[in-house]
This record gives C-alpha cells, sequence and structure tokens, in this order.
C-alpha cells in the first residue's frame, strides 16, 4: 500500500470512528449534547528564540563553501484562539468535551551569509528571510469530570489533543481545571489547561530545537454555551438542534487541467477526472420560523494526476507514465437555510462562507476560505429529515502557483438528521 493510500485510508479511519464515536454515545447514553464556542489565550511562545552560527562547510557549491551562516528564529505566533465545541453529558458530573481551536502557529526566521555570496554578475545574496505557519488548528478531546469542591462548580479535564500538518502531525496530552459560572441564562467555565505535547528525538542539532514548537504549553481559556430549557436532547446556545450525516461527492473537476511545456515541447499534462466522495457531520438549528442555521464538518480528498508526453531516456522518462496523488481537505460550510413556505416537500434556498483545513499537499495549496451557495428540498419524512441539495462554492485563489486547484466547485450532498 502506498503512502498516498495509506494517508487517504487513516484519515477515513479517523472519521468513521468519530461517527461511530458520536451515533453510540447519542444512542446507547441517550444523554444531551449541546453546543458552544471556545475562546482563550496562550500563556507562552510556541517556538523558542534564538540563533545558531555555523562555520562555513567543506562540501558544498564553491559559492557558499566560503560563508559561515548565522540562524535566527523567532516565535510569530497569534496568541488568541477560538472555535466550536460539542458536550456530551453522560451523567450529573461526567461528560465528554470535543473542541475545533482555530490559532496561528508560526515562525519567522533568517539565514546571514558571512561574507555574502556572490553568484556573479551582479548576483549578490546576504542574507535569506524564512516564514511559515506550521499550524492552524488544535482538537482537544476531553473527559470533564465535576469536582464540586467547597460548594463550588469546579472541574477537572484530561484527554489527547492532536495538531494535523502535512507530514508533521503533533499529539499531546491536555489536562486542566476549572469552574463553571452561571451568568443570567449562559453557563461560562474559565479554566487553565496545560498540554504536553509528544515528540520524537530529532538528535543534537541546536536548529532543530528553534524550528520545533516547545513540548510544554500552557493556555487560558474560556467556554461559553447556554442550557437547554426544553426535553430535546441536544441543543446550542439554549436552541433545539438537529445532528445527522452528509454524503455527496463533486460535479466538477477538483483540479485545473494544465499542460507544462520544455523549451516549446508539451512536456506533461496534470488533469482530475475524478469525482471526489464527499461524507462528514452536520448540526442544524432553527434561528426562526423557516430560517435555519446549518454547520457542516465534511471531508473531502482531491484527486491529481500527472502524465508524461515526453521521452528522456538519460532519466529513465517514458511518454504515458501517470502518477496520482490525493489532496486531504476538510470542509466547513457555516450556511443560513431559507426554508420556502410551501406545502409539501420544503424547497429550500442556503448561502453562507465556506472554510477548508489541507493536509498532504504533494505541492499544492489549496485556499483556506470560499463563499458557498445552494438549492435542495427536505421530502415530507418521520424522525429522520432526508435533504437533497446541490451547491456551489467560490474558493478565494490558491497561494500554489503552479497547480491549482478549481475555483468553482459543484456537489451533490443529501443530509440526514434526527
Amino acid at each position: 500500500m502506498s503512502l498516498d493510500t495509506r494517508r487517504r485510508h487513516h484519515s477515513f479511519s479517523i472519521l468513521v470512528f468519530l461517527v461511530y464515536c458520536l451515533s453510540f454515545s447519542l444512542g446507547a447514553f441517550a444523554q444531551r449534547v449541546s453546543f458552544g464556542v471556545v475562546a482563550g489565550t496562550s500563556l507562552f511562545d510556541d517556538f523558542r528564540s534564538g540563533t545558531v552560527f555555523r562555520p562555513s562547510m567543506t562540501t558544498c557549491p564553491e559559492q557558499i563553501c566560503t560563508s559561515a551562516t548565522v540562524f535566527h528564529s523567532e516565535d510569530a505566533s497569534r496568541r488568541l484562539t477560538f472555535g466550536p465545541k460539542v458536550e456530551v453529558r453522560l451523567s450529573n458530573r461526567f461528560s465528554l468535551e470535543a473542541e475545533a481551536l482555530h490559532r496561528a502557529i508560526r515562525r519567522k526566521a533568517e539565514i546571514q551569509y558571512l561574507p555574502p555570496l556572490d553568484f556573479g554578475n551582479g548576483v549578490i545574496i546576504g542574507s535569506q528571510p524564512f516564514s511559515g505557519t506550521d499550524y492552524t488548528w488544535e482538537f482537544p478531546v476531553l473527559a470533564n469530570y465535576k469536582l464540586r469542591v467547597f460548594n463550588t462548580n469546579s472541574f477537572a479535564e484530561l484527554g489527547p489533543t492532536f495538531r494535523p500538518a502535512e507530514n508533521n502531525e503533533q499529539h499531546g496530552v491536555t489536562a486542566g481545571v476549572g469552574a463553571e459560572i452561571r451568568a443570567k441564562s449562559l453557563n461560562i467555565a474559565p479554566r487553565v489547561r496545560y498540554t504536553h505535547w509528544i515528540e520524537k528525538d530529532r538528535g543534537p542539532d541546536p536548529i532543530q530545537a528553534l524550528v520545533r514548537p516547545r513540548p510544554n504549553q500552557m493556555a487560558l481559556v474560556v467556554g461559553i454555551s447556554r442550557p437547554s430549557r426544553s426535553s430535546e436532547w441536544a441543543s446550542a446556545f439554549g436552541q433545539e438542534v438537529s445532528v445527522g450525516a452528509v454524503v455527496g461527492m463533486g460535479v466538477t473537476d477538483d483540479f485545473r487541467s494544465k499542460i507544462d511545456f520544455i523549451q516549446g515541447v508539451p512536456g506533461s499534462r496534470s488533469f482530475s477526472e475524478s469525482k471526489s466522495p464527499i461524507v462528514g457531520l452536520m448540526v442544524e438549528s432553527e434561528l426562526l420560523k423557516n430560517l435555519l442555521l446549518e454547520v457542516d464538518g465534511l471531508y473531502r480528498p482531491l484527486h491529481l494526476t500527472d502524465e508524461n508526453l515526453i521521452s528522456i531516456p538519460e532519466l529513465g522518462v517514458r511518454p504515458g507514465r501517470i502518477s496520482s496523488v490525493t489532496v486531504l481537505t476538510w470542509e466547513f460550510p457555516l450556511l443560513v437555510k431559507y426554508k420556502l413556505p410551501i406545502a409539501g416537500a420544503k424547497p429550500f434556498v442556503e448561502v453562507g462562507p465556506s472554510f477548508r483545513a489541507t493536509g498532504n499537499l504533494n505541492g499544492t495549496n489549496p485556499s483556506h476560505h470560499g463563499f458557498t451557495s445552494g438549492i435542495g428540498v427536505q421530502p415530507r419524512s418521520g424522525k429522520i429529515k432526508i435533504s437533497p441539495a446541490v451547491r456551489y462554492t467560490r474558493w478565494a485563489t490558491d497561494r500554489a502557483l503552479n497547480t491549482r486547484t478549481n475555483r468553482n466547485q459543484v456537489e451533490l450532498v443529501v443530509g440526514f438528521s434526527f
């Protein structure tokens, strides 16, 4: 099994596991599910700041051999974090909470050459700056236990935390303590959290200590939710919600087709003929009569195929050789849905922003935000609501200059909720 296939299988297995856990929790325990938001701030820098001096190398291109290097790196992360949360209350004192926290964890660095590199023809390089974002999302999955110490609604939490990234995933363990405060109709839960990230041994190279995040992280976070006043098992800020699944497929190609030329001769072409499958979870809440808010978390792999068009015997390259890669994406549409007041089946229109997280990029860099609109219908049904729809998303321009995704995305989806 190839690395690319293993990545797709692993990501799909995680999704199936999460869906199974949600279904088991709701069906077997029949407990209340509530949704809310989390906001907070990191207390310490994510990266160490420092400078590493290296003398000139002995085996390297001639221009570089005569220069020593000074590597400087410092933290450039955003301190504030925010995102949605879902809590499954299993008993009066025990619950499970999962969060999706957005925070840009990044650094900036610079390499100085002493003396500057001279490539001739007036090309002189004295330094090279670098910057990049290592992580943008964290996913804590925490067991929460109410302590009730000194007549307070204090609690402790413990569980794993994940940071997804291409070939750079991080796994850690999070522990925290806090208290739940009732403020009018809201539950506010401030807490202090400590996370230890599990690191591989990367050797004694001092530069590695600067480019890897610190293993220990402290944060102050606040969870905000609103208890439901109804007898329904699921709520978000006191409003009844429907929870379900979404399946579907893309109608348009995942990537733009293009041909690369070598000295005026077509050398290769890239294309995307397969239509990507779509699977995920959905949450829907009625804001007003016939006006709803739907939030989806959709797993969608994007497929790209490269075909060689020329022959290079020295490199063993032959015409017709095909290679395929898969870019992993998670899409998060936030859609306002209006059901038309028509008797019988309920047609609806939906519109709102979409966000996209990516991994296993393979030289691509899909954009992270867009705008989605759609039309669909919800036939009369029993406890399970089935909502087929056609959606169109206009994505922002990709950052990659070479291989770009199709900005105009059309997909067929079917929602199942209850």
